[in-house]
């Protein structure tokens, strides 16, 4: 495990298949909050990792935090290693979607890990973030309203 990782165990037992070609697929959520309202951008990747584990990996960014969840694409299921898919749910299941929350779901079977990570670069920074610009006045600006 990787530091600032939240590692987790999920059973399931005694599940009844209908058949040998029927699977299960587990449905996980992953949600990231700001408490700042001013000048904020969210953003949202999921892909191969680099790192040669052969995973998958879902990272949801506001501003310049990040939720990063790494997948596994092999398990050890009834005692015989099989593959795993990994499948982002989000066109399917209506996640909340906003520049101050970014929530995510993913389809798997067996052992993801979640790491908090600080950002070198915001959100803002991402092709696809979403953002909410405040406009601060001027004094000028201020007197003219008034």
């Amino acid at each position: 495990m990787y530091p600032s990782t939240i590692k987790y165990t999920i059973e399931i037992g005694n599940y009844p298949f209908q058949s040998s070609l029927t699977s299960l697929q587990l449905v996980m959520s992953a949600l990231l909050q700001s408490n700042t309202t001013d000048n904020i951008c969210s953003a949202k990747e999921f892909g191969e990792t680099t790192s040669g584990d052969n995973s998958n990996y879902l990272k949801i960014q506001v501003d310049d935090h990040s939720l990063y969840g790494r997948f596994i694409k092999r398990g050890f299921i009834d005692s015989t290693i099989k593959s795993v898919s990994n499948i982002l749910l989000d066109k399917d299941m209506n996640p909340i979607t906003s520049t101050q929350t970014l929530q995510s779901y993913i389809g798997i079977q067996i052992d993801p890990d979640f790491s908090v990570l600080l950002d070198s670069s915001s959100a803002s920074s991402k092709t696809n973030s979403i953002c909410l610009r405040k406009s601060k006045l001027t004094g000028s600006q201020i007197a003219v309203l008034l």
